[in-house]
């Protein structure tokens, strides 16, 4: 039983809108699930991404922005 996936799940039948985070008890790594509901039909549509391939973009900026304010400090 996975209470992260369940509270998603919760808030999937209540038609909200969102991402959340996802940790599988003995998952090898944290999701990012997002979803939204689709009026038309009542389904609701939902999608899932690695949370580390989803946040490496913004990992390698701030890795960039740390090596410059070291190199800016040391000259």
């Amino acid at each position: 039983e996975c209470p992260d996936l369940a509270r998603v799940g919760r808030r999937m039948l209540e038609g909200k809108i969102g991402v959340e985070r996802v940790v599988w008890p003995d998952g090898p790594t944290p999701l990012l699930v997002s979803f939204a509901p689709i009026a038309s039909t009542g389904w609701v549509y939902a999608t899932s991404v690695e949370e580390a391939r989803a946040m490496a973009p913004v990992y390698d900026e701030l890795r960039r922005r740390a090596l410059t304010a070291v190199a800016m400090i040391v000259v």
